[in-house]
């Protein structure tokens, strides 16, 4: 098998929310999102189109899919990271999963396919 990498055709933004204001509703009808709360905030990152009342916002993220049958990725992040990408990891039951910013994908891919991976959109294969 050849180790994988999707590169999910949605572009994410990362809200920071006060930890006592609720989860919008239209984050959930959305394919993909990531919730985490702390006692001081609720962040959520979900598709950058949905407008949240968010005390800050990040966009421009791409989500990264890590298609492989080993648990990468440690090894992933870490080679990324020392390549001075700002990969971010994301929890998920089924895979592996991490943001980067919109504007490293070119170095991202790169990295990615000096290191063995293939390396697809998914707006071309029409999966996820």
């Amino acid at each position: 098998m050849t180790d994988e990498v999707l590169v999910l055709d949605v572009r994410f933004a990362v809200h920071q929310l006060r930890s006592t204001d609720l989860i919008p509703a239209e984050v959930f009808r959305t394919p993909y999102y990531w919730i985490g709360r702390t006692a001081g905030f609720l962040s959520l990152i979900c598709d950058e189109s949905l407008s949240l009342p968010a005390a800050d916002t990040s966009t421009g993220w791409l989500c990264l899919n890590i298609r492989t049958g080993d648990p990468v990725l440690p090894e992933v992040a870490q080679n990324l990271r020392n390549s001075g990408i700002g990969f971010v990891p994301l929890p998920s039951g089924a895979g592996a999963y991490g943001l980067i910013p919109e504007h490293q994908m070119a170095e991202t891919r790169t990295q990615l396919e000096a290191a063995g991976y293939r390396v697809q959109d998914e707006a071309e294969t029409g999966s996820a």
